[in-house]
């Protein structure tokens, strides 16, 4: 998780031209469905998260593509994802 935020932060901190932003995130294979959870619920709904002292903002004109495991072990787990019942 801390490099997925420190690349995140090194991503929208450099780039001077928000509008040549998108990001995309692939969702592989995941042992904390929790840790997953609050993540997508943080970076979709308030743009912005935290792990340790990386704190990363994402400006709302930076559109967000999440990609998603399609094995079928992980189709159960993303059953108990929230947040993705409300998008």
């Amino acid at each position: 998780m801390g490099t997925l935020v420190s690349r995140l932060r090194n991503c929208t901190s450099q780039s001077s031209l928000v509008s040549e932003l998108a990001i995309h995130i692939d969702i592989g294979i995941v042992l904390d469905i929790s840790q997953l959870h609050e993540f997508l619920y943080c970076i979709l709904l308030f743009r912005s998260f935290h792990y340790g002292l990386l704190v990363i903002n994402i400006p709302v004109e930076v559109p967000i593509y999440i990609e998603l495991d399609s094995s079928p072990q992980m189709a159960s787990l993303y059953e108990k994802l929230t947040i993705l019942e409300k998008i």
